[in-house]
């Protein structure tokens, strides 16, 4: 049993204690009353021992709830005192209904005046050493809290610090805090990278990232001592105002984790896609150079007319020139993690199957993505060779899995799938449709009006990071100083 669960079970039992404490004296209480305005005489000194004793269970009570409460004597001392005059108001009132009883001959005003003197009061009575304790308590704290914190008040001001705290951080927005560590929404800062670039890029960055944030480990080593003190419940009871500060600002500190955290994997990801891709091409490239009747050209980015004359941007992969034809390479370095295998179904639907039960995901499919390049690509090839609807040669697209860990299974019969030592003995099943001078012109052909590699956007957080990390020192520094002054005061 923890020390959780041992506290649960005392408050329980003096719940319980309370209740069946209740049943004996509201009986007594019955007879008393009884005895004590049977004259309809308010009796003074009869009256007050009574309120005495009333009152002093009430001090029972708070005494039993909690014995090292700091503010336990003045809960003591105030609800005896207020119980002590509300019994004696109480019995002065009852006095003047049992006058009322003696001189009224209706019977249903007897009986209701009857039921108010003689059964209800006592009621109110036996419930006020239980009751009021629970009423009047929150508002003795809130007194006292008030007397404690006007001297902090008067060293730290904590009203600026704000109590917003966002959970979620979208990839297209910057976040930046203001003096009263609020987050600002602003627009990011991008830079735009190419595929030859791009890992070499995203590893600098990530770096350069760890280092502002000072991460070791994969730990934000401010952050991680920064913690919560252990007394931070027994500040909240003893300064609600003050708790309350402390938890925002370590809440505040979870806010600039998980927007760190974030950007971290955002850049990560770029990184390891990267990576990914630059492995698989590399893959790819070793498998097709051990054969050398055709050419394999890589990473071929063209501009091509349509057929309403817009010029529009290809980029391929692989495209292997040789007499059995012209061949474009989608190459897809999945599952490098092993976790999950790839269905492709019969109406050409991607499915990602994780080996742990996790539920099925659709996949963006690789082949529609491969065919618009290839469209073009035979427009472009055609118009290089002269060659006309007689004898038009189409570009065979192939998607190439580039690596052996995972599981491929292809219900499709117009989607070519293969894995990289399997496309060469695809390319030698096909029949002759170049000659060795048509595959030398689209060779030429293809690298002079090859374009430089196209860039894309990536958000750039590192200005961000910066600013927001000096803001959270700031606030860190801040309140280690605050919290010492709060437990100074409050003598913790």
């Amino acid at each position: 049993m923890t020390e959780f669960d041992i506290k649960d079970k005392i408050n329980y039992n003096i719940v319980e204690e309370c209740g069946n404490f209740m049943k004996i004296l509201f009986p007594v209480l019955l007879v008393i009353n009884y005895i004590l305005i049977d004259s309809a005489v308010y009796e003074f000194d009869k009256i007050m021992l009574l309120a005495f004793a009333i009152s002093f269970i009430s001090v029972f009570v708070n005494i039993s709830q909690d014995k090292n409460d700091k503010n336990i004597t003045k809960k003591c001392v105030s609800n005896f005192l207020v119980i002590l005059l509300l019994i004696n108001v109480i019995e002065y009132i009852n006095s003047n209904i049992a006058k009322l009883m003696l001189l009224d001959n209706n019977l249903f005003n007897l009986s209701i005046m009857g039921i108010v003197g003689f059964v209800i009061i006592p009621g109110i009575m036996a419930y006020l050493p239980f009751g009021l304790p629970k009423v009047l308590n929150p508002f003795i704290v809130n007194i006292a809290d008030k007397n404690k914190t006007q001297k902090i008040d008067k060293l730290i001001d904590v009203s600026k610090l704000s109590n917003q705290n966002l959970t979620k951080f979208q990839e297209d927005k910057s976040y930046f805090y203001n003096d009263n560590m609020e987050l600002e929404i602003r627009k990011p800062e991008v830079i735009y990278v190419n595929n030859d670039n791009k890992e070499e890029l995203m590893e600098s960055i990530c770096q350069e990232m760890f280092r502002i944030l000072k991460v070791k480990h994969n730990k934000f080593i401010e952050a991680a001592n920064f913690k919560e003190p252990e007394n931070l419940e027994e500040i909240k009871m003893l300064s609600n105002k003050y708790g309350s500060y402390l938890e925002s600002c370590f809440n505040k500190k979870e806010e600039f984790v998980n927007l760190c955290d974030k950007r971290i994997k955002y850049i990560q990801n770029h990184y390891n896609s990267a990576k990914v891709g630059r492995e698989g091409e590399e893959y790819v490239d070793k498998e097709l150079l051990l054969y050398d009747n055709f050419y394999n050209l890589s990473n071929i980015r063209i501009e091509v007319k349509d057929s309403n004359g817009n010029l529009q941007s290809i980029e391929n992969d692989n495209i292997v020139i040789s007499i059995y034809g012209v061949f474009v390479l989608e190459v897809k370095n999945f599952g490098t993690t092993g976790n999950y295998d790839i269905e492709i179904e019969r109406d050409g639907r991607w499915l990602k199957k994780y080996r742990n039960n996790r539920p099925v995901e659709t996949m963006k499919s690789a082949t529609s993505q491969n065919n618009r390049h290839i469209a073009l690509l035979n427009r472009y090839i055609n118009q290089i060779l002269n060659r006309s609807i007689d004898n038009y040669i189409d570009a065979d697209g192939i998607v190439v899995i580039a690596n052996d860990k995972i599981s491929i299974k292809n219900k499709s019969e117009n989607q070519k799938i293969f894995r990289a030592s399997e496309v060469y003995p695809y390319i030698r099943k096909q029949s002759i449709k170049l000659s060795k001078t048509e595959m030398d012109l689209l060779k030429t052909s293809l690298l002079r009006d090859k374009l430089p590699i196209k860039e894309y956007p990536i958000y750039d957080y590192r200005r961000e990071l910066i600013h927001n990390f000096n803001k959270f020192c700031d606030l860190k520094n801040t309140t280690i100083k605050n919290l010492n002054i709060i437990t100074r005061e409050l003598d913790i």
